[in-house]
């Protein structure tokens, strides 16, 4: 099962840094425009603006000065009557002091000039949950691989400390003892169906609401905390060295009681790979659609499957309540951890506001 999960987390990891990384040579940009491409933007749309309103002013002058027509346009005044008329200068003569002076202060009609909207910003393409950065991915990923095969290596070591001469159920809590020598194996195919259809519903969830490109670099994130959280436990499992409950009594046969996996009761690694995989979808989706209540439902009805998984763990005798407690709390943890470690690109960011009369920037987030 372990190997499985390793294979999976490898396949979408390498195809959600790969398309990252195609993306980010071809220049597309998955991010929103930082505030100096924003700035860099809306100068050139007011040397635009500046430049259209000057072109208007001079061409409005030259009408003004050179025809006529201009009289009977209601929309331009005339020439107030006790302003007095621009002297006639003789052409090859300079200018006189008092004439350059007079000119200066002619009164000239005034040319309503109409300020040039600025053109809509374009609309922002969707954008994944998060970015992924190679710098801790990648060793991320190879980290998770190799402690995840050192756990499957560690499946074929010594079994638990009381295998052979029989565990007493005396010591076991009050919460778990009445899974103490539990073995129903036929509760085990079920946990590990569980396992792959949520690994599938997860991803085929982010598919179809992102979309292949922005779907495969949210699955990386759901992937790092899933097999992480299964990781976690075969971390914890060695060191704790429990005994599972079928140990406890011989309803089990010895092959079973005396393998390398006997003594790996705590954590139920299956409980918190489901838990892991629930909880980092849900905050994926939540944080595309904040404003929708549908996400919860994803939620509810994961926690409800993770939950049967943990039924099922103890059920057949490989794990006490206290292991799947123990599980959940983990796989929620770190399906809340990982996500929460990823920036997202939905962040604060400056845009071009344009309103009637004007433009501006606003600052644009969410929180």
């Amino acid at each position: 099962m372990l190997w499985g999960l390793a294979i999976l987390f490898l396949v979408l990891g390498g195809l959600g840094l790969v398309t990252s990384y195609t993306l980010r040579k071809l220049d597309v940009d998955v991010r929103q425009p930082s505030p100096a491409r924003v700035r860099n933007r809306i100068m050139m749309q007011r040397h635009r603006t500046v430049a259209a309103l000057v072109v208007s002013a001079m061409a409005a002058g030259a009408a003004s000065s050179s025809s006529p027509a201009h009289a009977s346009d209601p929309s331009v005044e005339p020439p107030s009557a006790a302003t007095p008329p621009s002297p006639e200068i003789p052409q090859g003569q300079p200018l006189d002091e008092e004439t350059d002076r007079a000119n200066r202060t002619v009164a000239r009609p005034d040319a309503k000039l109409v300020p040039l909207p600025l053109p809509p910003s374009a609309p922002q393409p969707r954008l994944p949950a998060y970015q992924l950065e190679w710098q801790y991915d990648v060793p991320l990923i190879v980290l998770t691989g190799i402690v995840g095969i050192g756990r499957s290596i560690r499946s074929y070591g010594a079994p638990a400390y009381c295998a052979a001469s029989g565990c007493d159920p005396s010591g076991v809590n009050l919460l778990d003892r009445p899974y103490a020598g539990r073995y129903q194996p036929q509760w085990n195919l079920p946990g590990d169906l569980i396992i792959y259809g949520v690994a599938g519903a997860s991803l085929a969830t982010l598919l179809l609401d992102e979309g292949v490109k922005n779907g495969l670099i949210d699955a990386v994130v759901v992937a790092e905390a899933t097999v992480i959280s299964s990781v976690a436990a075969g971390i914890v499992s060695p060191i704790a060295g429990r005994p599972r409950p079928l140990v406890y009594g011989t309803t089990a046969p010895a092959s079973v009681r005396e393998n390398g996996t006997s003594g790996l009761s705590f954590f139920s690694g299956h409980t918190a790979t489901v838990f892991g995989a629930v909880v980092s979808t849900f905050v994926t989706v939540h944080r595309l659609h904040r404003d929708d209540f549908w996400p919860y439902y994803v939620l509810i009805g994961g926690v409800a499957i993770a939950s049967f998984e943990g039924y099922t763990r103890m059920a057949s005798g490989s794990h006490f309540p206290t292991d799947v407690i123990a599980g959940a709390a983990a796989g929620t943890v770190i399906g809340i951890l990982i996500p929460a470690m990823h920036a997202s690109p939905h962040g604060v960011a400056l845009q071009p506001v344009v309103v009637s009369g004007g433009a501006g920037l606003a600052v644009a987030g969410r929180y």
